[in-house]
């Protein structure tokens, strides 16, 4: 009954058992449904729980499937978007690669270069004192 009234269970025993007066739209409420009941029997409170809770839901399907097809909407654009996404990231992790091994490449090239050159170098410096150590033991003897 409390239901069918829309009224918190414990209102009623709070009304009735503190001395207060029950709200006069709840006394209106009893009497318009017992004259209904008494009218119409098949009015049961049943009757009324079950349309209220058909109309809610049938009212709600229709919601929720709009909301469902534009989630399913939602979810099929944004996996075209991940695998696009992925597709940059591939690309840009193999452009990395290319270039990070093409500036490895051209530093050990550089580092060769001034490698040769100090090779070149020491070995005209032991020439160098090579040929003077000689020239200088040749003029001493």
């Amino acid at each position: 009954m409390a239901q069918l009234l829309m009224v918190d269970p414990s209102a009623w025993t709070r009304w009735t058992r503190g001395g207060e007066n029950v709200p006069p739209h709840i006394y209106r409420m009893l009497t318009w449904y017992l004259a209904l009941e008494d009218k119409y029997p098949a009015l049961d409170v049943n009757f009324w729980l079950n349309t209220v809770a058909q109309v809610s839901e049938n009212s709600r399907i229709p919601e929720i499937e709009a909301q469902t097809d534009r989630l399913e909407a939602q979810v099929s654009e944004n996996v075209g978007k991940v695998l696009s996404l992925e597709d940059k990231v591939a690309a840009v992790s193999r452009s990395l690669n290319e270039s990070f091994l093409v500036s490895i490449r051209q530093e050990m090239d550089r580092r060769e270069k001034q490698t040769r050159v100090l090779i070149t170098w020491l070995v005209g410096l032991f020439s160098l004192l090579v040929f003077g150590l000689a020239g200088l033991v040749f003029f001493v003897s």
